[in-house]
């Protein structure tokens, strides 16, 4: 669905330009990234931290995995092991 929506956005925008309001444009890609932004979020890997955890993580250069991927893999070893 990511490489759909962006492919759409590109033919919008190779086929409309000359008539699209730019800042209409910029709105839209700004919620298309964030879009993109919240799917890595939920389904990979932790993107928002508090301050005290920007430490830790600047120490470990490595993310979290989002809570939501822990719950798959753990129903996903559950499921193999039965």
């Amino acid at each position: 669905m990511i490489v759909t929506a962006m492919v759409a956005f590109a033919f919008d925008i190779a086929k409309w330009h000359p008539s699209l309001p730019s800042g209409g444009l910029a709105i839209a890609f700004f919620i298309y990234i964030f879009a993109i932004l919240e799917f890595i979020n939920y389904f990979y890997f932790q993107l928002s931290y508090k301050v005290s955890e920007i430490k830790d993580l600047m120490k470990n250069r490595k993310l979290k995995v989002s809570c939501m991927n822990k719950d798959f893999r753990r129903i996903h070893n559950w499921n193999s092991e039965n």
